[in-house]
């Protein structure tokens, strides 16, 4: 009965623990988003005319233009899949040819994937160029990108600490 009882628990813990961190991955509301990124003293609006398989999409900014965040929701999940599997390909496309140097480091698994980049850029690539620390987010059908145009100490803190407000 003894080893039941634990079994159970240990179950139990486990199930909770997936369940929280799915929760964790969902997309994040853009009423939410707006809310953060005021707080967060960054100017926001909403794009107007977001472009082809792209429902809604919205953009923020620090006053000196040193961040910029990217949020977009695509029609369906898989245009959103295909524009990250896009990028990913890319990038890794451009650290072979020696277009990239530095730090590709990819998390994730179903419709969620993580892609942290940190380096500089040679050529443009995907819109990148220069030095660049960049958080790309996918849950579902959004996109998010949270960016710095330089890899210092606190720009790359600064990027995570918006990243982590806004529940990544």
């Amino acid at each position: 009965m003894q080893k039941a009882k634990k079994l159970f628990a240990l179950v139990l813990v486990l199930v909770m623990g997936f369940s929280l961190a799915a929760c964790g991955k969902k997309p994040i509301d853009s009423d939410d988003f707006e809310d953060i990124m005021d707080d967060l003293d960054y100017n926001v609006y909403e794009e107007s005319d977001p472009g082809k398989k792209i429902d809604e999409a919205w953009y923020a900014y620090d006053d000196d233009y040193e961040y910029v965040v990217m949020l977009q929701y695509y029609e369906d999940k898989d245009d959103a899949k295909d524009e990250i599997d896009d990028m990913i390909e890319d990038i890794e496309e451009a650290k072979k040819e020696k277009d990239f140097d530095g730090k590709i480091k990819k998390s994730g698994m179903g419709s969620y994937k993580k892609i942290v980049v940190n380096g500089e850029f040679e050529d443009d690539v995907d819109d990148f160029y220069g030095e660049m620390y960049a958080v790309i987010i996918r849950s579902d059908e959004m996109i998010l990108m949270v960016a710095a145009q330089d890899t210092g100490k606190s720009d790359i803190k600064e990027v995570d600490k918006v990243v982590k407000e806004l529940g990544y």
